[in-house]
């Protein structure tokens, strides 16, 4: 859940909850397929 519905872009303090949530959601997908990455990587060493 977002406490403040504002985020920083290049400097910027964007206010408009579409943008937020586009980027909350995007800087979602880049942690999630971050973590698969790192899941991969573990499997492939214990192997």
């Amino acid at each position: 859940m977002l406490t403040e519905n504002s985020v920083w872009i290049n400097g910027e303090k964007i206010t408009h909850i579409g943008v937020v949530r586009a980027y909350a959601e995007t800087s979602f997908e880049k942690v999630k397929s971050e973590e698969n990455m790192l899941e991969e990587q573990l499997r492939f060493m214990l192997e």
